[in-house]
This record gives C-alpha cells, structure tokens and sequence, in this order.
C-alpha cells in the first residue's frame, strides 16, 4: 500500500534572537535560539492497493502538527 498525504496552506511561524559579546577586538562569543511551529491542520489521504491498483479516498484523514526549538552558541574569530 502506498498513502499520499495532501495539505492546504499552513499557518507558520518563526522568532529568533541572538546575543553577542565581544571578548576581544578579533573574538567574540555568541548565543541563539530559534522557536519554529507549523500549526495543526488536517489533510486529505488517498490510499493506493500496489497489487489491484485500487484507490480510496479519505477526507481529513491525516493531520500534522510540528514545532521545533533550536539553541546554539559559539565562539566566533576574525583574522
């Protein structure tokens, strides 16, 4: 069996911030966060039957919902 998942346009959204602090004239350390989410929205499936080629439909069938949080920090240099 194979599934195709269909979606309308999702709503998203995406906040970052960083700070910087300058160590030295050439090295500086940094630290960042990035906050990202795709709002729940439902989809459509259809279902493909490989071996008898048959197709079903299912309106609403799947659904997504996805957010992530990313966090980073460093050192940076200049030559």
């Amino acid at each position: 069996m194979r599934f195709r998942e269909a979606y309308p346009t999702i709503p998203f959204i995406s906040i970052g911030a960083r700070a910087d602090y300058q160590v030295t004239e050439r090295a500086s350390l940094f630290l960042a966060g990035n906050f990202d989410k795709f709002f729940r929205k439902p989809g459509d499936t259809t279902i493909y039957d490989i071996e008898t080629r048959e197709k079903e439909f299912e309106l609403g069938g799947a659904g997504m919902d996805f957010y992530a949080l990313t966090i980073s920090a460093g050192l940076k240099l200049t030559f």
